[in-house]
């Protein structure tokens, strides 16, 4: 059997509140990967709305955001915390909630 070297997630940054409509969102993500610049940088989202939240992470706000379709993006279902691994050039998080509104936390970090 393979060992896993699993690590708690620990924030490195502050904690956006977002709220996502039916129209393509983003914002900047900073502090990520100042803790142990050896290990790869993550974010923690929590989806507090009724319905499936969509996000994707990009460079730019208009990378981000151009890809924030149901088809293009991950689905962060409703009443679920999802750890996502960060690209190494990323700075912005793009996120939409196409059946109504919910409120959305994203917080970056390290580890799971």
């Amino acid at each position: 059997m393979q060992h896993t070297d699993v690590r708690p997630f620990i924030a490195t940054g502050v904690t956006l509140t977002l709220s996502a409509t039916a129209s393509p969102q983003t914002a900047a993500i900073t502090g990520v990967r100042v803790k142990n610049p050896g290990l790869p940088g993550t974010f923690r989202v929590v989806n507090l709305g009724t319905d499936t939240v969509w996000i994707n992470q990009g460079a730019t706000a208009a990378l981000a955001a151009a890809a924030i379709t149901a088809s293009k993006s991950i689905p962060v279902p409703s009443g679920n915390t999802e750890v996502f691994e960060m690209e190494p050039d990323t700075a912005f998080i793009g996120y939409i909630c196409t059946a109504s509104t919910a409120t959305v936390y994203v917080t970056p970090g390290q580890g799971a």
